[in-house]
């Protein structure tokens, strides 16, 4: 049976599956989508699907089954959705994290003679399962304890990091570790406990998960930002069973007795990613649900009856529990550290008040500077044909403005008499610094505002732009009020060596670039991209100043939609400083109370 497949999210899991597909015979990709259009079509494209979208209605006739790889909050919904529409459901763990969601699903494929499984190759690998029958045998006596350790050093900027509610170790990894457990000693545990190490936005990034069976127990070891070995030891009355890391990829592991001389060594095959052993076993599956019915699929393929559904269930309770357990923890023990040190970090208007605003325009400035709380604005300057210094982020003036040309082909007279769309049938103009300096001295004066003056000297190198621009800040007497930065390191060193008392901020997208080149030119703070959070601090730089731009909210008329803002997520990352789209919701974000928090 060919299965065609929509593909539900396009992360690097979605990646690895379309990879994947091709080498295979008997499925394909025949739809794409994401709630980000852009995305979708880009996925498409790389692979040649025909269908991309961002509706999940569109695509329920072009598939018959899907592939869910979005967070794990939106999972049960969307698989839900699939099971009524009579699609089958491969979908990435944890499947679900609520004990009655995940029957909830598994009972709905029953009724609806479909197939839903959860993503774990190694379920279906031969070396795990022959392991699981050496171990069942009797060969190592009574089995007594497991123990599963699944580690890797996670990106500080990964939703696992970032996702306050949804994300952390247990939720990311957990259910691997438990697989084996519950495949050896059953769904049945007398009780559960767990032992984490928390960042101060309540996400785990290292836990032990303690399961006592009366007589006999397990542990589950799972870190995100921890490194341990990934091993699995399985220890019984007469002896144990110890599979080396990679455990979950069981290509060998060894039956170890008192006698050494009789230890046994067996090694097996493990292909790829391992994603070809699930598929298969999903296709026989959906095989067998398509000519025989549910009947037939609850007989053979052993799906409520078997141990499959049962572990995928008894994992989303485990889950519930420690999710439970954690938001009870964090309440008591965090909160009140937590959003006292988020009412710390500093708010920029990023090129203005540039939702509701255009960008970098008088309207913007003037918006953001009448904000009680903020701390700064920060904007970016360029140069015209005629060596005149404008304020204007992108080198071209197509996206923002009625013209067609890159800034430094025009002259200012030129340049000033393009207009930019302020909405409700309103008009405005490409700014000069020397006008936006004018207009915000007052703010600074009175209440120290600051500003941060981006050099767009990464693809024009403006020669002369660093002293004219100086020049123009001690001519308005802010000097003192001003921090200068660029992504080309070359401009903040030419700024440091025409004024030494300069302060300078070094721009990346990655921490770990802003970091390198930041230091080489003698920066006095770094200004990475929220997304590019890619390591923390080292204890060098610690009390650093870290001004984080974020690229996920929405500029005036744009197409990308408002999200929550969040400050705490960047607080374990050393930012200090958030330059946002919308200083308004971020600085409401600040008074957020307590009492608030935990509700």
């Amino acid at each position: 049976m060919g299965l065609r497949f929509g593909v539900i999210g396009t992360g690097s899991r979605a990646e690895r599956f379309a990879k994947t597909i091709r080498k295979l015979d008997g499925f394909k990709i025949t739809a794409i989508c994401d709630l980000n259009l852009s995305r979708a079509k880009r996925y498409s494209m790389d692979h040649n699907i025909k269908l991309y979208t961002d509706k999940l209605g569109e695509i329920w006739d072009e598939v018959d089954a899907v592939y869910i790889t979005t967070p794990p909050v939106t999972r049960v919904e969307i698989a839900k959705e699939a099971l009524l529409t009579k699609k089958h459901v491969l979908c990435e763990k944890p499947l679900a994290l609520a004990e009655d969601k995940a029957d909830m699903l598994f009972t709905l494929a029953d009724v609806n003679d479909t197939v839903i499984m959860e993503v774990m190759p190694t379920k279906y690998c031969e070396g795990y399962n022959e392991l699981l029958k050496i171990a069942k045998s009797g060969k190592i006596g009574t089995i007594m304890d497991v123990e599963a350790s699944y580690t890797r050093l996670t990106p500080t900027n990964k939703r696992e990091i970032t996702d306050e509610k949804y994300g952390g170790a247990v939720v990311e990894l957990g259910n691997y570790c438990m697989l084996p457990i519950i495949d050896l000693l059953g769904p049945a545990y007398n009780s559960v406990s767990f032992h984490s190490l928390f960042l101060s936005n309540g996400v785990d990034t290292y836990s032990k998960i303690y399961f006592d069976y009366g007589k006999a127990s397990a542990t589950a070891k799972v870190g995100l930002e921890v490194k341990s070995e990934g091993n699995l030891m399985i220890s019984g009355t007469k002896g144990c069973i110890y599979v080396p890391s990679p455990w979950w990829m069981t290509t060998k592991f060894q039956v170890r007795f008192e006698d050494p001389k009789k230890n046994e060594l067996f090694e097996y095959k493990y292909t790829d990613t391992g994603i070809q052993y699930e598929l298969e076993e999903f296709a026989r599956r959906a095989a067998d649900a398509e000519l025989f019915g549910k009947q037939k699929v609850r007989a053979e393929s052993g799906r409520r009856k078997g141990n499959d559904d049962l572990i995928s269930i008894r994992s989303a309770r485990v889950i519930q529990e420690f999710l439970n357990d954690r938001f009870k923890t964090f309440e008591e023990t965090g909160v009140r550290n937590h959003i006292e040190r988020a009412q710390q970090v500093r708010i920029w208007a990023h090129r203005g008040c540039s939702m509701y605003n255009p960008e970098n325009t008088i309207e913007a400035f003037k918006a953001a500077a009448d904000l009680k709380g903020l701390t700064g604005i920060e904007f970016d300057i360029q140069m015209t044909r005629d060596g005149e210094i404008v304020v204007i982020h992108d080198e071209s003036v197509e996206r923002t403005t009625d013209g067609i040309r890159e800034v430094k082909d025009y002259k200012l007279s030129e340049i000033r008499a393009l207009t930019i769309d302020a909405g409700g049938g309103m008009r405005t103009n490409i700014p000069t610094l020397e006008e936006v300096l004018r207009l915000l001295k007052p703010y600074c004066l009175k209440s120290g505002l600051l500003l941060n003056i981006e050099l767009k000297t990464g693809k024009y190198r403006y020669n002369g732009i660093e002293e004219k621009a100086l020049a123009l800040v001690k001519k308005h007497e802010l000097s003192n009020f001003v921090i200068w930065s660029s992504f080309r390191a070359e401009s903040i060193k030419h700024i440091k060596e025409l004024d030494p008392k300069a302060k300078t901020g070094m721009l990346g997208f990655y921490l770990e670039d802003c970091i390198v080149y930041g230091r080489k030119v003698g920066a006095d703070a770094l200004h990475p991209c929220v997304a590019g959070l890619n390591v923390r601090l080292p204890k060098y730089l610690k009390g650093v100043t870290v001004r984080a731009w974020n690229t996920d909210e929405p500029f005036f008329k744009g197409k990308v939609s408002l999200k929550e803002a969040h400050l705490e997520r960047y607080l374990d990352f050393g930012v200090t400083d958030i330059f946002t789209n919308i200083p308004e919701m971020y600085l409401k974000r600040k008074t957020l109370s307590i009492n608030d928090a935990i509700v």
